[in-house]
């Protein structure tokens, strides 16, 4: 019997406010969560990390399926986001910064982002190659600096490139807020069973806000009638 923390970030990318409820979920008897469900109301641009603690059987098993369906009570939307959950970690991977404060593009736009790789060796071996893919946006080619060998007890901080795309990935219908953050996840790969085919065993969530611009009175990533609004409603002198 183990458990783990899992990170579930819920994002509002509708311009309008909307509540959201979310219920976790797994195949696998004996897997339990806690918080098991919960819902939020978030405003137009807002996200939320919920951490939720994941209760894992004592089963000899590659990894664990987890999955948390989300509903957005306001619009009528659904998703299911999926998860795994593995009995042995080799490495350990964070963002040095989970949440970028960039521009948010009207072009496809390469963003700097930076990850901490640690070996913590539970294989024994001297290092494994490390291989990514990402989604919601898209890395740049795999250059020498991301395939990397991080020796057994040590920790490499490598400079990646995500390509941001203009739009918000998780929009699907309700209509998108341009300004809205996006989010990505990486996910990395090793070769932990020495078969000489990399799996999925880790993945980082990064967050995209957009820098405060001139002009948003909202903060909602947009200078327009709104923002006027604001300011008439506003008029004459401080009080």
């Amino acid at each position: 019997m183990g458990s783990a923390v899992v990170t579930l970030t819920i994002c509002n990318c509708t311009d309008i406010p909307s509540g959201y409820e979310f219920l976790m979920k797994s195949a696998i008897s004996g897997v339990t969560f806690s918080p098991p469900s919960g819902g939020v109301m978030l405003q137009p641009g807002e996200c939320i990390d919920i951490d939720i603690t994941v209760y894992c059987p004592n089963v000899a098993l590659e990894g664990i399926e987890i999955f948390a369906n989300v509903s957005n009570l306001t619009t009528g939307s659904a998703m299911q986001c999926p998860g795994l959950v593995k009995p042995v970690q080799s490495f350990k991977v964070t963002p040095t910064d989970p949440v970028i404060v960039t521009p948010l593009p009207t072009l496809p736009t390469p963003v700097p982002v930076s990850l901490v790789i640690s070996n913590i060796g539970s294989t024994g071996k001297d290092g494994v190659e490390i291989s990514w893919s990402v989604m919601g946006a898209g890395f740049d080619p795999c250059p020498d600096n991301l395939c990397v060998l991080v020796a057994q007890g040590q920790t490499m901080v490598v400079n990646a490139t995500v390509i941001l795309d203009p739009l918000p990935n998780s929009v699907t219908e309700g209509g998108g807020l341009p300004g809205a953050p996006r989010t990505a996840a990486v996910l990395i790969s090793w070769d932990d069973d020495g078969d000489g085919v990399p799996e999925v065993n880790s993945s980082v969530n990064l967050r995209f806000e957009g820098a405060a611009c001139a002009g948003d009175l909202n903060g909602d990533g947009i200078v327009n009638g709104a923002d006027l609004a604001g300011l008439l409603a506003n008029w004459g002198l401080c009080q």
